[in-house]
């Protein structure tokens, strides 16, 4: 089953009056890449909600906002994120100062990094919980929504990739014998009456057009593309094994490419390189 890596979700959870809204956003991303801002939580709140989130997301560049409101329409009161402003400030002053490059912290911060609302300490940790299980139920349908379209369509580029496999092996198949022909014809042009063993001679023309045969990599190439439909079955993230499966099939096309002299399969070579680079590209969004 195909998931796609991008998502967005928002919960609302409410306690006493008070409410916590998670706002989800997940981009692509070769690793998972977690951050959680708004809110200034217990340290014990975040490291849960941490484990919560990346068993659930398991890849992508992550960002979790929280806010609170009450409601009498208040505000949680703004506060200034002292030690983070600090810390950043540092970092920047060392970089100056090692590599000789200046960093605008303008153009590295936002709001929620310099300010946290006020005090939730007061609030139960299940509120917490709520809105960012609402939030992720969000993301998930959303991702999967997304990975339906992913999946078919790669599907149907992987079928138009194998149906030019077809065309190739069609075109290999009949140049075989012309090839041993044109080989033949060349060397008894070149020998002229001179007198040689014909069997050697016969021996290094089917050496000389085995050199050139492709059916062993049409024989993986097909094998990878099946292993890539196969993947559309599993119940479980898929993206990193697609991408390695990309990656065989493209050797094995440079293989043919580079074995085969004719037009018409070389055609159907670059044909098959566009078609792959348009997968992968897809494959990059998949979880």
């Amino acid at each position: 089953m195909i998931i796609s890596m991008t998502g967005y979700g928002r919960g609302t959870a409410n306690s006493a009056g008070d409410r916590i809204t998670a706002e989800v956003k997940v981009l692509n991303s070769r690793y998972l890449d977690l951050k959680l801002r708004g809110l200034e939580i217990d340290p014990e709140l975040e490291l849960k909600l941490s484990d919560r989130i990346r068993n659930n997301l398991i890849r992508g560049s992550v960002v979790v906002s929280f806010s609170f409101e009450s409601d009498n329409g208040k505000l949680g009161q703004l506060k200034f994120n002292r030690e983070r402003f600090e810390s950043i400030e540092k970092i920047l002053i060392s970089i100056q100062r090692e590599y000789g490059r200046q960093i605008d912290m303008s153009d590295i911060l936002t709001g929620s990094d310099l300010f946290t609302e006020g005090d939730v300490s007061h609030l139960n940790h299940r509120i917490f919980n709520q809105a960012v299980d609402k939030a992720l139920l969000q993301v998930e349908n959303m991702r999967k929504r997304e990975g339906k379209i992913l999946q078919e369509d790669i599907a149907d580029r992987l079928t138009a990739v194998k149906n030019m496999i077809d065309d190739i092996e069609q075109f290999s198949e009949s140049s075989v014998d012309d090839r041993k022909t044109r080989l033949e014809i060349r060397l008894k042009d070149i020998i002229g009456n001179v007198k040689l063993d014909e069997n050697r001679i016969y021996q290094e023309i089917a050496i000389l057009a085995d050199k050139f045969d492709i059916s062993e990599e049409i024989t993986r190439f097909r094998s990878h593309i099946e292993q890539c439909n196969a993947m559309f079955e599993i119940d479980e993230p898929v993206g990193k094994r697609l991408n390695f499966l990309l990656q065989e099939i493209g050797r094995e096309i440079n293989t043919i490419g580079s074995k085969s002299n004719q037009v018409a399969i070389t055609k159907i070579v670059v044909d098959i390189k566009d078609q792959l680079e348009k997968i992968r590209e897809q494959v990059q969004n998949i979880l």
